[in-house]
């Protein structure tokens, strides 16, 4: 495995972590959403603690797409992505496939997951 390949799995590992942990807040939340004002305006410190867990990995989440994943597979697609802005990141990474084996959050067993990439050697 070469480095460009380490680095994405690293990254779908962190980005796992985070939806993992969503998910894990969002069950804790389930019972009183949707919220209206008043349930909102009396919710006690354990429904406060899960509902900012929730956005604060679901914030992680976003930067480990933008700032590394979507960012390593243009370096290994052989773009450099510096100056590019978001939207032109997620164009150019359309239409390449990355084959390489990660964990499925739902049931911890290794997957194939398929983004036409071509890694450099």
């Amino acid at each position: 495995m070469n480095i460009y390949e380490l680095k994405l799995l690293s990254n779908i590992e962190e980005w796992n972590i985070h939806i993992k942990r969503m998910l894990s807040a969002f069950t804790k939340i389930s019972g009183f959403i949707p919220l209206d004002l008043n349930r909102f305006n009396n919710l006690d410190e354990d429904e406060i603690g899960y509902l900012d867990q929730l956005l604060f990995r679901f914030s992680k989440h976003q930067d480990v797409m933008g700032e590394k994943l979507f960012r390593n597979i243009m370096v290994g697609i052989g773009e450099d992505s510096k100056a590019m802005t978001f939207i032109d990141i997620l164009i150019s990474c359309k239409d390449f496939i990355f084959e390489r084996v990660i964990t499925d959050i739902n049931t911890d067993k290794y997957i194939t997951v398929a983004f036409p990439l071509r890694l450099p050697e």
